[in-house]
């Protein structure tokens, strides 16, 4: 029989307490019932736009989640993108009056330089162009503008009678390309002297596109490309993400975006939250 400790007899056996384990927690999906939430999460907002960074020779090309072990899920949402220095984003207007024009006459113009300080090049425009006829005019003056965009090009023809009135046209979507006006131009000559042709032109900057948006995949596919320079294709690699896209990415590879040949807008915001536990899983070297 052994003594108890601090008797006369020291007692044959050594009493020794429980044994500690380490507990690593990999995910709360490993045991049933049991509710333990993430302890890091990590916001992050990338620009993807139509440049070459230094990681890949794909336009707008950025990692923006690494491997991760660690990782429970990131969410990710794709929002139109900033402006830049020198740029208003405020619609460009003008308006025109003009006795008797000749054929083919520009009769009032958004010159690409206005467009320019609005927003990038590359920005969509809506424009919204009004047409009236003053003074005498005869049915001939009916149908006798169009909106142009360049010289010699119509993109909408007007359609309105040849009487006195103002008369609102059917809005439409354009890109101006460098050196590029958007313009009013006549048809034919007006029918005589005194008949007065009037109207605006209104360009506002789309730049909310609700089609524009960004590539996303893995970084061979996406940092590949097609050619040095060349923007990707929706379709054709990756996946498709459009402005106001959320998406949960529930997986611990790396993730990359770029910047799609589609897009018609300046830039693109993609922000990621990626929420991640502590420990790592048995094994985990990281």
């Amino acid at each position: 029989m052994t003594m108890p400790y601090g008797s006369a007899e020291e007692p044959t056996e050594t009493l020794v307490g429980e044994r500690a384990f380490p507990i690593h927690v990999a995910s709360s999906d490993l045991k049933a019932g049991k509710d333990i939430g993430t302890e890091f999460g990590r916001f992050r907002t990338v620009v993807v736009a139509n440049v070459v960074g230094p990681n890949s020779v794909t336009p707008g090309a950025v990692r923006l989640l690494p491997r991760s072990i660690r990782r429970k899920e990131a969410r990710i949402i794709v929002n139109s993108g900033p402006l830049g220095a020198g740029f208003t984003g405020l619609p460009v207007v003008t308006s025109f009056s003009s006795t008797n024009p000749g054929a083919s006459t520009i009769l009032g113009s958004l010159s690409n330089a206005s467009l320019l300080a609005s927003a990038p090049q590359g920005t969509s425009f809506l424009v919204n162009w009004t047409v009236g006829l003053q003074g005498t005019v005869t049915a001939a003056d009916g149908n006798n503008m169009n909106l142009i965009m360049p010289i010699g090009t119509v993109r909408e023809a007007g359609e309105y009678p040849g009487a006195v009135g103002d008369y609102p046209q059917q809005s439409t979507l354009l890109t101006p390309q460098p050196t590029q006006n958007i313009s009013v131009s006549t048809v034919a000559a007006a029918s005589g002297a005194a008949a007065v042709y009037t109207g605006s032109i209104t360009a506002t900057p789309q730049l909310t596109n609700p089609n524009d948006g960004v590539i996303v995949g893995g970084r061979d596919e996406i940092t590949a490309g097609f050619a040095p320079g060349q923007s990707l294709l929706p379709g054709l690699v990756g996946g498709y993400l459009q402005v106001g896209d959320s998406l949960v990415y529930k997986s611990q590879a790396e993730l990359w975006v770029a910047w799609p040949s589609t897009n018609v807008g300046p830039f693109v915001y993609v922000t990621v939250c990626d929420m991640q536990y502590a420990s790592p899983m048995h094994g985990d070297p990281s």
